[in-house]
């Protein structure tokens, strides 16, 4: 008898340190907030749409960053959109992405590309404070 109960207890300890670790891991990860993008910096050209180009909008270079689950682009920074969460997806060192749009009281935007790691290519729609919707197409590399 002596025998079965140290045996129990011993697999009942066990289970108990698997099971906190576990959920000690997963407490750490939630905290992290981190994406599959995480750490990268992207410079990019954002070319308008010929409809785009037609409301007077015209090319701009821009650094995008990926950090704790967060996707900022410095120039939209400046006009009141700051961090937003994204997510992405992919096998093999492709990489789908997007930004999950964040209601905002001026300017708003909406991101999606692809990336191989080296390169990204995407799209941006742009909600200006003045009710017009401007759409880019993004192509740059890594920094």
């Amino acid at each position: 008898m002596i025998r079965y109960n140290s045996i129990f207890a011993s697999v009942a300890l066990g289970l108990i340190a698997f099971f906190s670790a576990d959920a000690s891991a997963a407490d750490r990860s939630a905290a992290k907030e981190t994406g599959i993008l995480d750490g990268t910096v992207w410079m990019v050209d954002l070319i308008p749409t010929r409809q785009t180009s037609d409301k007077g909008a015209e090319s701009f270079k821009d650094a995008l960053t990926f950090s704790r689950g967060y996707f900022v682009s410095a120039t939209l920074k400046k006009s009141g959109i700051g961090p937003m969460r994204y997510s992405a997806d992919g096998a093999n060192g492709f990489f789908n992405w997007r930004t999950v749009p964040a209601m905002r009281k001026s300017d708003a935007a909406e991101w999606a590309g692809v990336t191989n790691g080296r390169n990204i290519d995407g799209n941006l729609k742009w909600f200006t404070h003045d009710g017009r919707t401007l759409y880019y197409t993004i192509k740059g590399r890594r920094r």
